[in-house]
């Protein structure tokens, strides 16, 4: 291997590597669990996972936006409750939707982050308001209540405090948040600058580079996220 990485480009490297580890993994699914996969899905496994660590080496890569680092007014909730922050984005060039969200304690400390990709919306201001439900159901399957909610969506946040008129779509979707206000205990749903809403926007962000809903926590969170979950403590 040391040999290899001295003479190989690093897309060889890539192939190399995720192909040994598909080969272990075969072997050890033949070998324990007498599960045997005719020859040619190896293949198609590996440029999936090619794919996929590709698309999250772009997302790593992008790091954190130098605008969160300059935020200055976020504020942790009382202790003893969470904060959830919430966001939604758009990619033009892919013409889908994706959402993120970030729960942090009083401390400032991350409790659990999510992203989902390809969430199905007709607009921007329809995916923001799915983004909080989406957030909301990702929180009560961890099991988490006592919550404040922030979005930097006003047209989301005009909604769940006021439904008044406002489509079918949009309206099955606020009952949905409302009825999990109620189970989650949540005390408000505020509306943030998007300067103040980084972490979750970021969060988002990266939903637009994955294909699968992905979920961190304290412990196993990415190195662009911790940091910027520490800036924005450390500015508050």
């Amino acid at each position: 291997m040391v040999w290899a990485s001295s003479c190989w480009s690093q897309e060889k490297l890539e192939v190399f590597a995720i192909s040994i580890w598909e080969v272990w993994n075969l072997r050890n699914k033949w070998t324990h669990r007498g599960d045997y996969r005719l020859f040619g899905n190896e293949f198609v496994s590996v440029v999936t996972m090619l794919e996929e660590f590709r698309r999250c080496r772009k997302a790593v890569s992008l790091g954190a936006p130098s605008a969160c680092l300059a935020s200055q007014s976020w504020t942790a909730p009382p202790e003893g409750n969470l904060r959830l922050d919430i966001d939604a984005s758009f990619s033009e060039d892919q013409g889908v939707y994706g959402a993120g969200c970030v729960a942090r304690d009083s401390l400032g400390r991350l409790v659990i982050a999510g992203c989902w990709p390809d969430i199905g919306a007709s607009s921007v201001e329809q995916v923001e308001l799915l983004a909080v439900r989406y957030g909301l159901v990702f929180v009560a399957e961890a099991g988490l209540k006592n919550l404040q909610v922030f979005s930097d969506s006003l047209g989301a946040i005009a909604k769940i405090n006021s439904p008044s008129s406002m489509s079918n779509e949009d309206g099955f979707a606020v009952e949905d948040i409302h009825k999990l206000q109620q189970d989650l205990l949540i005390q408000s749903f505020l509306h943030v600058p998007r300067m103040v809403n980084c972490v979750a926007h970021a969060i988002a962000r990266f939903a637009l580079l994955v294909s699968a809903p992905l979920c961190w926590n304290n412990l196993n969170s990415l190195s662009w996220l911790r940091d910027l979950v520490n800036a924005d403590f450390s500015a508050s």
